[in-house]
């Protein structure tokens, strides 16, 4: 019988490039989240190349998708954050992220990312003393550059999800959306049931979803696209990767965090999962825009 693999992604090979065209003097570091890497790709660049792109060795042990970097022209740094699995990712389905410049912002999650490296005892491995390293100049940063803007920007970490539907729950005033990969059996008690309580007071509540999981599947529980349960409209959305939580026009999630799947009860450290808040005037309108494209595709 004739078995048909999916080719595997080349995530890395497409990353170095870009990577290597930085021209100042830096170093990139990549922090594996997941499966290991097959490190002989970075092997393969020149030797005078390798030292600037460095694998480390200890998984984050991490769900949380994040790139954090300092910009060429002003030095400051930047930090993106959402659902991208940049390291093994075909980039062919849909993704959404937040870029921010806070640098307050970034420091925390370079934390996030020290704390994923430090062993449980014993002294604190070369990466970790790389990483405070930046994380110092970050700081030394957040304090030249206060915050300033209109929008409000929170960082969520794992268990902040859950405060955040609820959140959507009693704070929007017309419309909550809540759209992930994945819909498991998590979703009764971390959305369904809040979401159920939002459409009981009259707000319009819609949960997109790419595909449900394998145990729903198995017993016979699976979602069934459009259909409207206790109030809430279940969409199928293919392709969809993204994780994202809408409410009205001035409240935008962006996250690692599978809403309607993932429990962060037991995780492996803090940090598991990363997602931004952001909140200001018309802050969500292009994702609403998307979502709907999506409901009528």
């Amino acid at each position: 019988r004739t078995v048909r693999r999916k080719p595997i992604p080349r995530p890395t090979s497409n990353l170095v490039p870009s990577l290597l065209s930085a021209k100042r003097s830096l170093e990139s570091l990549i922090y594996r989240f997941g499966n290991p890497l097959c490190p002989h790709r970075l092997n393969s660049l020149p030797v005078h190349l390798r030292g600037r792109i460095q694998l480390s060795p200890v998984s984050s042990g991490s769900h949380a998708k994040l790139v954090i970097f300092d910009e060429k022209k002003s030095g400051k740094f930047c930090a993106v954050v959402g659902s991208c699995n940049y390291l093994s990712s075909n980039f062919d389905w849909t993704e959404a992220s937040i870029k921010s410049r806070s640098q307050r912002l970034c420091a925390q999650l370079l934390g996030h990312v020290i704390a994923s490296q430090l062993p449980s005892s014993g002294s604190w491995s070369p990466v970790a003393r790389r990483l405070n390293r930046f994380w110092s100049k970050a700081m030394q940063s957040a304090l030249k550059h206060p915050e300033s803007g209109s929008h409000k920007i929170t960082l969520l970490v794992d268990s902040d999800h859950y405060a955040c539907v609820t959140k959507a729950r009693d704070c929007a005033q017309d419309r909550i959306a809540i759209a992930c990969d994945i819909y498991g059996v998590a979703a009764e008690t971390s959305v369904l049931v809040p979401m159920r309580t939002a459409a009981g007071a009259g707000k319009k509540v819609q949960l997109y979803y790419s595909r449900p999981s394998k145990t729903l599947v198995e017993q016979g529980r699976a979602p069934v696209a459009g259909e409207i349960v206790s109030g809430l409209s279940l969409i199928h959305a293919s392709n969809f990767h993204a994780k994202i939580l809408l409410w009205d026009q001035e409240s935008v999630a962006i996250s690692s965090f599978n809403w309607m799947s993932t429990v962060t009860a037991g995780a492996k450290s803090r940090g598991s999962e990363l997602g931004l808040l952001i909140q200001g005037p018309n802050i969500s309108d292009r994702l609403w825009g998307l979502l709907d494209h999506t409901a009528s595709a």
